[in-house]
């Protein structure tokens, strides 16, 4: 009897770790993010599980790994100036995957000061000012207008530019 006992009790503890090894299980999937057009790296992209909470970004070479506790069958990957897009996953590579540059946002004309610039050239923080409220301020210059519009502006605006 004594034997019988230690083989069920054998049998329930192996049956309990197993069971709880596959529950915890995760999934780990690889790849790299490059671009259509001249298949370099894109470093910083956002790799993210389709409907799950696991995220990751893309390395200095354009690779990600993006482990995940669910079952996976697409990720997302998403990055600013280029198209989101959704990847199937079959297994646990899905190999290299091309994002293709976003043009609507990237030719949009910014009007800086005196000159116009594209916004695909354009670096630093912009803001919008209205010609009326620069009008209804009484100062010697522009800049001591801008100056006086930014005091009044709140603390999480801080920087602005002309626009006509």
């Amino acid at each position: 009897m004594p034997t019988k006992f230690k083989l069920l009790a054998g049998l329930n503890t192996a049956l309990l770790l197993f069971l709880s090894v596959s529950l915890f299980a995760q999934t780990t999937i690889t790849g790299r993010v490059l671009g259509n057009t001249d298949k370099q790296p894109i470093v910083g992209a956002t790799v993210q599980v389709k409907g799950g909470k696991s995220a990751t970004l893309t390395g200095s070479d354009g690779s990600f790994s993006i482990t995940s506790s669910q079952k996976v069958s697409a990720l997302v990957i998403t990055i600013v100036g280029y198209e989101p897009q959704t990847v199937s996953v079959k297994g646990n590579s899905v190999g290299d995957v091309l994002l293709s540059t976003s043009a609507t946002s990237l030719n949009d004309v910014v009007v800086t000061g005196y000159t116009t610039q594209k916004k695909k050239d354009l670096t630093g923080a912009v803001d919008i000012v209205n010609v009326k409220d620069m009008k209804a301020i009484q100062a010697g210059s522009p800049e001591q207008m801008l100056r006086l519009l930014l005091q009044e502006r709140p603390a999480d605006r801080p920087t602005c530019s002309f626009a006509a």
